[in-house]
């Protein structure tokens, strides 16, 4: 089930003969899995088995499917298994924590790749020594170059997938890129926001690649902002609940006296982190809209200008508390009037 060599990129023939074979292992992984559990319950054994999927602390699906997404690339996941891809960002979340450099390196990288298209044995665009480096606009004019390049020496027309492509499947790859970005935002850990600067700097390099010359490039690198952009805003709504609760809880601890002691300073700790986290995404949220947003809701690009009027509309509606506001309001007004 690997990528073809010979031509270089995969063609929607070779992306279907890769799918049929996904669904085929899958099927005799169900089939293998429903024997096992048939001959457990006919033994009346009570083995220690992991625990279900359906469990609250579990968030993959299958250990089996697990291995198999997180040995692919993020680009084959998004292509070949779309649906995986909350498992491949549990992945990269796990990166970010060992290796934070590599994990952003990695997650930046999607963008071109993406513009590229699957291809066998492709070379990163961005490593962990360009994201140490932190000099974007070079590595963004190196891309265009390459990709220019390598555009002109393609040999097959239709590649896959195509970003701004108006088909089923580039459609649905692109709409399984947009989740990745949201689903990697909504699963860190809130010690991370407060902690690392991960976030700050792929919002940096995105804002440098929505910059491009190249519009498959813009297009790409707004939807993986508008993407950080709607998980952030997320995560700022669960946290500022959790932050209400909290308050409230902390309170009647504290009238309590005596009573509840030890479970004053815990609360305390637990507060003070979770609104750390809310400062930090308030921060994270003001840069991802002046970096973006304001930078492409007026996109020659009629595509650009349609999803920038879409995705302002979502978060007002998410979080009306923030966006209803002339700030934020007079950008939605100037699109509306868009000729």
């Amino acid at each position: 089930g690997g990528l073809q060599e010979g031509e270089g990129r995969v063609t929607r023939r070779a992306m279907m003969e890769l799918r049929r074979r996904k669904r085929s292992n899958d099927h005799e992984d169900r089939k293998s899995r429903k024997d096992l559990e048939s001959e457990r319950s006919d033994s009346g054994s009570d083995p220690a088995s992991p625990a279900r999927p359906n469990e609250k602390h579990r968030t993959m699906i299958h250990p089996e499917m697990d291995d198999t997404v997180l040995s692919q690339s993020i680009l084959e996941t998004l292509v070949i298994t779309p649906a995986s891809v909350k498992v491949r960002a549990v992945g990269w979340v796990r990166r970010l924590q060992r290796d934070g450099a590599g994990a952003v390196a990695e997650l930046v990288d999607l963008i071109p790749q993406a513009v590229r298209g699957l291809k066998a044995h492709a070379a990163p665009f961005v490593e962990a020594r360009h994201i140490i480096q932190d000099e974007p606009d070079e590595a963004r004019s190196q891309m265009e170059t390459q990709l220019i390049q390598e555009d002109e020496e393609a040999t097959v027309e239709e590649l896959v997938p195509n970003v701004m492509g108006k088909d089923r499947p580039s459609k649905i790859f692109t709409k399984a890129l947009e989740q990745f970005f949201i689903q990697v935002t909504t699963m860190c850990p809130v010690e991370l926001f407060s902690q690392s600067d991960a976030f700050e700097t792929i919002l940096g390099w995105i804002q440098a690649l929505s910059l491009s010359s190249l519009r498959e490039m813009r297009f790409t690198a707004t939807r993986a902002g508008y993407g950080l952009m709607t998980g952030i805003i997320q995560v700022h709504a669960r946290l500022t609940q959790t932050a209400i609760t909290l308050e409230k809880q902390l309170a009647i601890d504290t009238k309590r006296g005596r009573s509840s002691e030890k479970s004053v300073p815990g609360l305390r700790e637990k507060l003070s982190v979770v609104s750390q986290g809310v400062t930090e995404l308030v921060q994270l949220m003001e840069l991802a809209f002046t970096g973006v947003f304001v930078l492409r809701y007026r996109d020659v690009v009629p595509e650009i200008r349609e999803f920038s009027l879409i995705s302002l509309g979502s978060w007002i509606c998410s979080s009306p508390k923030t966006f209803l506001d002339d700030s934020y309001l007079k950008y939605l007004g100037w699109m509306l009037s868009d000729r």
